[in-house]
Protein backbone atom coordinates (compact mmCIF):
# COMPACT_ATOMS: atom_id res chain seq x y z
CA UNK A 1 0.00 0.00 0.00
CA UNK A 2 1.40 3.35 -0.60
CA UNK A 3 -0.03 7.05 -0.94
CA UNK A 4 2.69 7.75 -3.40
CA UNK A 5 5.66 8.75 -0.95
CA UNK A 6 8.88 8.68 -3.16
CA UNK A 7 10.54 6.57 -0.30
CA UNK A 8 7.57 4.21 -0.57
CA UNK A 9 8.12 3.72 -4.47
CA UNK A 10 11.25 3.03 -4.51
CA UNK A 11 11.23 0.41 -1.58
CA UNK A 12 8.13 -1.73 -3.20
CA UNK A 13 10.44 -1.17 -6.49
CA UNK A 14 13.41 -2.99 -5.16
CA UNK A 15 11.52 -5.58 -3.70
CA UNK A 16 8.85 -5.80 -6.71
CA UNK A 17 9.69 -9.67 -7.49
CA UNK A 18 8.55 -10.54 -3.80
CA UNK A 19 4.98 -8.40 -4.66
CA UNK A 20 1.97 -8.92 -6.34
CA UNK A 21 0.08 -5.31 -6.15
CA UNK A 22 0.47 -1.96 -4.92
CA UNK A 23 -2.67 -0.44 -3.64
CA UNK A 24 -3.26 3.11 -3.82
CA UNK A 25 -4.58 4.34 -0.48
CA UNK A 26 -7.13 6.88 -1.51
CA UNK A 27 -8.18 4.04 -4.13
CA UNK A 28 -8.18 1.49 -1.03
CA UNK A 29 -11.94 1.60 -0.85
CA UNK A 30 -12.05 -0.12 -4.87
CA UNK A 31 -10.48 -3.33 -3.86
CA UNK A 32 -11.19 -6.36 -2.06
CA UNK A 33 -8.47 -6.85 0.25
CA UNK A 34 -9.87 -10.34 1.30
CA UNK A 35 -8.35 -11.41 -1.88
CA UNK A 36 -4.93 -10.70 -0.74
CA UNK A 37 -3.17 -13.05 1.96
CA UNK A 38 -1.24 -10.15 3.65
CA UNK A 39 -1.36 -6.46 3.43
CA UNK A 40 1.21 -4.33 4.30
CA UNK A 41 1.57 -0.41 5.73
CA UNK A 42 4.57 0.72 5.31
CA UNK A 43 5.80 3.90 7.13
CA UNK A 44 6.25 7.42 6.07
CA UNK A 45 2.17 6.71 5.09
CA UNK A 46 -0.07 9.95 5.23
CA UNK A 47 -2.52 8.89 8.55
CA UNK A 48 -4.93 11.27 7.64
CA UNK A 49 -6.06 9.03 4.33
CA UNK A 50 -4.99 5.98 6.26
CA UNK A 51 -7.80 6.88 9.11
CA UNK A 52 -10.15 7.28 6.57
CA UNK A 53 -10.03 3.26 5.59
CA UNK A 54 -9.65 2.17 9.29
CA UNK A 55 -12.80 0.18 9.32
CA UNK A 56 -11.74 -1.41 6.34
CA UNK A 57 -8.50 -2.40 7.34
CA UNK A 58 -9.93 -3.81 10.39
CA UNK A 59 -12.74 -5.85 9.33
CA UNK A 60 -9.87 -7.17 6.83
CA UNK A 61 -8.16 -8.77 10.10
CA UNK A 62 -11.48 -9.65 11.28
CA UNK A 63 -12.78 -11.53 8.58
CA UNK A 64 -8.63 -13.71 8.36
CA UNK A 65 -6.34 -11.22 6.76
CA UNK A 66 -2.67 -11.04 8.13
CA UNK A 67 -2.15 -6.89 8.42
CA UNK A 68 1.34 -5.82 8.90
CA UNK A 69 1.72 -2.02 10.19
CA UNK A 70 5.23 -0.47 10.11
CA UNK A 71 5.63 3.09 12.06
CA UNK A 72 2.09 4.93 11.56
CA UNK A 73 1.60 7.98 13.64
CA UNK A 74 -1.85 7.84 15.68
CA UNK A 75 -1.74 4.07 15.12
CA UNK A 76 -3.43 3.26 18.00
CA UNK A 77 -6.68 5.50 17.01
CA UNK A 78 -6.81 3.66 13.37
CA UNK A 79 -6.04 -0.28 14.33
CA UNK A 80 -8.92 -1.54 16.88
CA UNK A 81 -9.12 -5.01 16.32
CA UNK A 82 -6.24 -4.60 19.58
CA UNK A 83 -5.57 -2.15 22.24
CA UNK A 84 -2.78 -0.20 21.27
CA UNK A 85 -1.07 2.48 23.56
CA UNK A 86 1.52 4.09 21.94
CA UNK A 87 4.09 5.99 24.28
CA UNK A 88 6.46 8.64 23.19
CA UNK A 89 9.93 7.14 24.31
CA UNK A 90 12.55 7.31 21.25
CA UNK A 91 16.40 6.48 21.53
CA UNK A 92 17.90 8.03 24.06
CA UNK A 93 21.44 8.60 21.78
CA UNK A 94 19.88 8.92 18.16
CA UNK A 95 23.53 9.20 17.07
CA UNK A 96 24.77 5.92 18.96
CA UNK A 97 26.34 4.10 16.35
CA UNK A 98 29.20 6.67 16.47
CA UNK A 99 30.12 6.36 19.84
CA UNK A 100 33.45 4.97 20.82
CA UNK A 101 31.08 1.93 22.13
CA UNK A 102 27.92 1.85 20.15
CA UNK A 103 24.90 0.51 22.07
CA UNK A 104 21.09 0.68 21.34
CA UNK A 105 18.69 -0.09 24.10
CA UNK A 106 17.17 -3.18 22.32
CA UNK A 107 16.75 -6.65 22.48
CA UNK A 108 15.23 -9.37 20.83
CA UNK A 109 13.29 -11.10 23.84
CA UNK A 110 13.15 -15.03 24.67
CA UNK A 111 12.16 -16.90 23.60
CA UNK A 112 12.96 -15.51 20.08
CA UNK A 113 10.33 -14.83 17.35
CA UNK A 114 10.94 -17.10 14.10
CA UNK A 115 11.40 -14.10 12.42
CA UNK A 116 14.37 -13.00 14.29
CA UNK A 117 15.97 -16.48 12.61
CA UNK A 118 15.73 -14.32 9.17
CA UNK A 119 16.75 -10.64 10.71
CA UNK A 120 19.32 -10.23 13.23
CA UNK A 121 19.26 -7.66 16.19
CA UNK A 122 21.55 -5.62 14.08
CA UNK A 123 19.40 -5.20 11.05
CA UNK A 124 16.91 -4.09 13.48
CA UNK A 125 19.01 -1.67 15.12
CA UNK A 126 18.84 2.28 14.06
CA UNK A 127 16.05 4.04 15.78
CA UNK A 128 12.40 3.81 16.66
CA UNK A 129 9.14 6.49 15.98
CA UNK A 130 7.36 5.61 19.77
CA UNK A 131 7.19 2.31 21.47
CA UNK A 132 4.33 0.10 22.32
CA UNK A 133 2.94 -0.58 25.69
CA UNK A 134 3.51 -4.51 26.10
CA UNK A 135 0.46 -6.48 25.33
CA UNK A 136 -0.48 -9.94 26.80
CA UNK A 137 -2.06 -11.14 23.66
CA UNK A 138 1.31 -10.27 21.62
CA UNK A 139 4.37 -12.32 20.41
CA UNK A 140 7.41 -9.73 21.38
CA UNK A 141 9.91 -9.33 18.46
CA UNK A 142 11.39 -6.44 19.86
CA UNK A 143 11.86 -4.86 23.13
CA UNK A 144 13.39 -2.28 24.86
CA UNK A 145 16.56 -3.19 26.71
CA UNK A 146 14.56 -3.59 29.96
CA UNK A 147 11.65 -5.22 28.65
CA UNK A 148 9.27 -2.13 29.64
CA UNK A 149 8.19 -1.24 26.24
CA UNK A 150 7.64 -3.51 22.60
CA UNK A 151 9.24 -2.12 19.00
CA UNK A 152 7.53 -4.44 17.24
CA UNK A 153 4.65 -6.99 18.11
CA UNK A 154 3.22 -10.15 16.43
CA UNK A 155 -0.57 -11.01 17.12
CA UNK A 156 -1.79 -14.43 15.98
CA UNK A 157 -5.04 -15.77 15.97
CA UNK A 158 -7.45 -12.96 16.72
CA UNK A 159 -10.82 -13.45 16.80
CA UNK A 160 -11.53 -14.69 13.22
CA UNK A 161 -8.16 -15.95 12.37
CA UNK A 162 -6.83 -12.69 11.34
CA UNK A 163 -3.19 -11.75 12.09
CA UNK A 164 -1.82 -8.56 13.03
CA UNK A 165 2.28 -7.11 13.26
CA UNK A 166 2.73 -3.98 14.06
CA UNK A 167 5.99 -2.06 14.99
CA UNK A 168 7.48 1.54 15.33
CA UNK A 169 10.28 0.92 13.07
CA UNK A 170 10.35 2.67 9.84
CA UNK A 171 12.76 0.74 7.02
CA UNK A 172 11.26 1.59 4.57
CA UNK A 173 11.24 5.62 4.17
CA UNK A 174 15.48 5.10 5.19
CA UNK A 175 15.49 2.55 2.62
CA UNK A 176 13.97 4.45 -0.11
CA UNK A 177 15.77 7.59 0.62
CA UNK A 178 18.93 5.66 0.05
CA UNK A 179 20.71 6.00 3.82
CA UNK A 180 21.00 4.27 6.85
CA UNK A 181 22.00 0.53 5.33
CA UNK A 182 20.56 -1.43 8.57
CA UNK A 183 17.12 -0.54 7.02
CA UNK A 184 18.03 -2.19 3.63
CA UNK A 185 19.21 -5.51 5.13
CA UNK A 186 15.81 -5.33 7.53
CA UNK A 187 13.88 -5.47 3.92
CA UNK A 188 15.97 -7.71 2.33
CA UNK A 189 15.02 -9.89 5.05
CA UNK A 190 11.97 -9.39 5.72
CA UNK A 191 10.11 -9.91 2.14
CA UNK A 192 11.65 -13.32 2.08
CA UNK A 193 10.46 -14.13 5.45
CA UNK A 194 7.09 -12.98 4.62
CA UNK A 195 6.66 -15.04 1.25
CA UNK A 196 7.66 -18.35 3.29
CA UNK A 197 5.47 -17.51 6.12
CA UNK A 198 2.94 -17.26 3.81
CA UNK A 199 4.00 -20.67 1.83
CA UNK A 200 4.24 -18.72 -1.51
CA UNK A 201 6.97 -19.98 -3.61
CA UNK A 202 7.20 -17.28 -6.33
CA UNK A 203 10.00 -19.01 -8.72
CA UNK A 204 7.12 -21.82 -9.16
CA UNK A 205 4.48 -19.38 -9.59
CA UNK A 206 6.45 -17.27 -12.19
CA UNK A 207 7.55 -20.09 -14.18
CA UNK A 208 4.00 -21.94 -14.03
CA UNK A 209 2.42 -18.39 -15.55
CA UNK A 210 0.75 -17.53 -18.96
CA UNK A 211 2.13 -14.57 -18.50
CA UNK A 212 5.46 -15.54 -18.56
CA UNK A 213 4.86 -17.97 -21.04
CA UNK A 214 3.08 -14.82 -23.70
CA UNK A 215 5.47 -12.09 -22.60
CA UNK A 216 8.57 -11.31 -24.44
CA UNK A 217 10.95 -8.14 -23.31
CA UNK A 218 14.21 -6.87 -24.85
CA UNK A 219 16.49 -4.63 -23.31
CA UNK A 220 14.33 -5.15 -19.41
CA UNK A 221 15.02 -8.11 -17.43
CA UNK A 222 13.67 -9.36 -14.52
CA UNK A 223 13.39 -6.98 -11.44
CA UNK A 224 16.25 -9.13 -9.93
CA UNK A 225 18.58 -8.18 -12.53
CA UNK A 226 18.85 -4.49 -11.51
CA UNK A 227 21.82 -4.60 -8.88
CA UNK A 228 20.86 -4.18 -5.31
CA UNK A 229 20.71 -1.03 -3.29
CA UNK A 230 24.17 0.23 -3.02
CA UNK A 231 26.62 1.62 0.20
CA UNK A 232 28.34 3.46 -2.58
CA UNK A 233 27.86 6.74 -3.79
CA UNK A 234 25.86 7.46 -6.80
CA UNK A 235 27.43 7.31 -10.11
CA UNK A 236 26.08 9.10 -12.81
CA UNK A 237 23.01 7.62 -14.45
CA UNK A 238 23.75 5.56 -18.66
CA UNK A 239 20.57 6.21 -20.27
CA UNK A 240 19.92 3.08 -22.97
CA UNK A 241 16.17 2.98 -24.46
CA UNK A 242 14.32 -0.25 -24.64
CA UNK A 243 11.77 -1.83 -26.90
CA UNK A 244 9.20 -3.74 -25.18
CA UNK A 245 6.62 -5.98 -27.04
CA UNK A 246 3.76 -7.75 -25.84
CA UNK A 247 1.01 -10.12 -26.28
CA UNK A 248 -1.46 -10.30 -22.86
CA UNK A 249 -4.47 -12.24 -22.35
CA UNK A 250 -6.41 -10.82 -24.80
CA UNK A 251 -4.24 -11.14 -27.80
CA UNK A 252 -3.61 -7.66 -28.72
CA UNK A 253 -0.14 -6.93 -29.18
CA UNK A 254 1.74 -4.07 -28.00
CA UNK A 255 4.80 -2.74 -28.44
CA UNK A 256 6.24 0.69 -27.20
CA UNK A 257 10.13 2.19 -26.72
CA UNK A 258 10.82 3.47 -23.20
CA UNK A 259 13.63 5.03 -22.12
CA UNK A 260 15.18 3.30 -18.81
CA UNK A 261 18.17 3.88 -16.56
CA UNK A 262 20.66 2.07 -15.04
CA UNK A 263 23.27 3.51 -12.31
CA UNK A 264 26.43 1.16 -11.35
CA UNK A 265 25.24 2.10 -7.74
CA UNK A 266 21.22 1.66 -8.05
CA UNK A 267 20.89 5.03 -6.14
CA UNK A 268 18.16 7.09 -6.36
CA UNK A 269 15.67 5.98 -9.53
CA UNK A 270 17.23 2.51 -9.59
CA UNK A 271 14.45 0.21 -10.72
CA UNK A 272 12.18 1.86 -13.00
CA UNK A 273 8.75 1.99 -11.41
CA UNK A 274 6.99 -1.03 -11.85
CA UNK A 275 2.97 -1.67 -13.25
CA UNK A 276 1.15 -4.48 -11.22
CA UNK A 277 0.33 -6.43 -14.82
CA UNK A 278 4.10 -7.29 -15.79
CA UNK A 279 5.69 -7.29 -11.61
CA UNK A 280 3.22 -10.27 -11.98
CA UNK A 281 5.58 -12.04 -14.80
CA UNK A 282 8.20 -10.19 -13.10
CA UNK A 283 9.19 -8.11 -15.93
CA UNK A 284 10.17 -3.87 -14.19
CA UNK A 285 9.05 -1.39 -16.76
CA UNK A 286 10.03 2.30 -17.12
CA UNK A 287 7.41 3.93 -17.70
CA UNK A 288 9.03 7.75 -17.69
CA UNK A 289 8.27 10.33 -20.46
CA UNK A 290 11.75 11.36 -20.76
CA UNK A 291 15.26 9.50 -19.75
CA UNK A 292 17.30 10.52 -16.62
CA UNK A 293 20.60 12.66 -16.49
CA UNK A 294 21.26 12.55 -12.92
CA UNK A 295 20.01 13.68 -9.64
CA UNK A 296 21.26 15.78 -7.27
CA UNK A 297 18.91 15.23 -4.76
CA UNK A 298 19.93 11.26 -4.87
CA UNK A 299 23.48 12.27 -4.72
CA UNK A 300 22.83 14.40 -1.73
CA UNK A 301 21.24 10.86 -0.05
CA UNK A 302 24.16 8.99 -0.76
CA UNK A 303 26.43 10.66 0.85
CA UNK A 304 24.62 11.01 3.98
CA UNK A 305 24.35 7.28 3.65
CA UNK A 306 27.75 7.40 4.46
CA UNK A 307 27.95 10.20 6.90
CA UNK A 308 24.79 9.88 9.01
CA UNK A 309 23.92 5.91 8.97
CA UNK A 310 24.18 2.87 10.99
CA UNK A 311 26.47 0.09 9.32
Amino acid sequence: MTWGNAAQVRSFQDFAHLLDDVLYLRELDRHDLGAYAAIIIPDVMDCIELRAHARQLNDYVRNGGFLIAFSIRDIENIIDVVDLKWQPVNARDWLWWTRPNPYLEVRQPEPRHPICDAISLADMSWHWMGALEKHPDAAHILTLDDDSLSLFMDFRNLQGGGRLMVTTLDPHGHNGERFMPATTRFLEAFYPWLNRELGIDREKRLLASPICARLTARGIGNRRDWPKPSREPASPFVTMGSTISMRPYCGHPISSTYPTTRTRSSCAAGPPIFSPFWSAAGISSCLASRPFHGCHSCRRSARLHHALSPT
